[in-house]
């Protein structure tokens, strides 16, 4: 899930982007947060605490209205501002409140502004935007479910204690808030996708799926979802014991999917199979994607497969090894 927010006055639209690294953050303190993989984290407003996703998609931090009235924040209404999300749903926000304080493992950015509007169940209680990730550097790492904070002169020495190195730097285009990542696809087909680790599957732009014209995605989407049901039962048996037998179904019925966006509008969109696609000589196989009637997306089942890190002062993504 991703978003932007904008501000009609007449016909402009004002971009509403804060780079908080000046003044938000005090230093940044090293730390390894926990980290769920749909790459949400605990962290602390005001002191108080929340579960928010850590969204490289969403230019700009956002709460849910009732979170932001369980803390007490004061409303700011926008009545001109509305916020996009990646499947282009676009909605008014019911405004903006002073975070006084957001507290990320030993990091503390300060007095600065969020979005507040609905959003669906699973981002948590809110988004942790590009206001914020990009003042720092992020060692993500959802296989291991952590992610690691450091400050940009740490980031050789943390490689190399935990036995990582790096295999590949990718620029991440010049908007600070909008971070594109160059990926190769299958007939060597170039696209730009958009960074999102709020997305849980990666999309094409409808111009390159037709070009590719990818076959049905359903036969392996089925492949995988029994797969994952397996996975579960063993899971669960295993934390059951004492020879408890489960089974878990779910069902793909035909060959589309739906994409949720952070307003929680359903949008239909057909599944794909893309047999390669290639990220900075990485190389992903036999992937179930969708197409997308506006730009494309890098979701978390390539992001959520490996260590990467997200340099935000240098707008880099590093690929990482170990050694």
């Amino acid at each position: 899930m991703s978003m932007h927010e904008r501000t009609r006055r007449g016909r402009a639209w004002v971009t509403l982007f804060a780079i908080c690294a000046a003044g938000c953050a005090s230093g940044i303190a090293p730390a390894t947060v926990p980290m769920d993989g749909s790459f949400r984290v605990d962290a602390t407003i005001a002191d108080q605490p929340v579960r928010m996703m850590l969204d490289t998609g969403c230019t700009r931090s956002s709460l849910k209205r009732e979170v932001a009235d369980r803390l007490g924040l004061k409303l700011r209404p926008e009545p001109r501002a509305t916020a996009t999300d990646a499947t282009g749903v676009e909605r008014p926000i019911d405004g903006m409140v002073m975070l006084p304080s957001l507290r990320i493992g030993e990091t503390t950015w300060a007095d600065f502004e969020a979005c507040c509007h609905s959003l669906h169940s699973l981002t948590g209680e809110g988004l942790i935007g590009m206001e914020v990730l990009g003042s720092a550097v992020w060692w993500f790492d959802a296989p291991a479910k952590v992610v690691h904070m450091l400050r940009p002169q740490d980031v050789r020495d943390a490689l190399t204690a935990r036995g990582h190195r790096v295999i590949a730097k990718l620029p991440l285009g010049e908007n600070r808030s909008r971070p594109f990542v160059h990926v190769r696809l299958e007939n060597h087909v170039d696209v730009d996708l958009l960074l999102d680790t709020g997305a849980d599957r990666t999309s094409l732009p409808a111009d390159v799926a037709a070009k590719l014209a990818l076959p049905s995605g359903l036969q392996l989407a089925r492949q995988r979802a029994a797969e994952e049901n397996a996975r579960m039962a063993a899971e669960l048996e295993r934390q059951l014991g004492h020879g408890a037998k489960v089974r878990v179904h779910s069902e793909i019925a035909d060959d589309s999917s739906i994409a949720i966006g952070v307003h929680g509008v359903a949008e239909q969109r057909t599944l794909l199979h893309l047999g390669l696609l290639e990220l900075g000589g990485v190389r992903f196989r036999d992937l179930v994607v969708t197409d997308a009637k506006f730009e494309g997306v890098l979701g978390r089942d390539v992001l959520g497969e490996m260590p990467w890190l997200f340099h935000g002062p240098r707008r880099e993504l590093w690929l990482l090894a170990t050694k």
